[in-house]
């Protein structure tokens, strides 16, 4: 997974507050994951999929059923 990607989640985060997927799945979020798809055939979707799972399995991010992503 790309640094530069999770940077940018907990970046969007930080500004948008608790969001869903498809709010997170915009602008350079989304280039980036776009980016790194061309690049490894994977789907862009699946990429940030990715990142938030590790994200979340390292503390820095939670998942509410209600607010969606934010950070710890």
């Amino acid at each position: 997974m790309s640094v530069h990607l999770n940077d940018l989640i907990k970046k969007q985060l930080r500004v948008n507050g608790p969001c869903r997927l498809m709010f997170i799945n915009t602008g350079a979020v989304r280039d980036e994951a776009d980016r790194l798809a061309a690049a490894t055939g994977r789907d862009a979707y699946r990429i940030i999929d990715a990142s938030l799972k590790k994200l979340k399995r390292e503390g820095v991010i939670v998942f509410d059923s209600k607010k969606g992503w934010s950070l710890t």
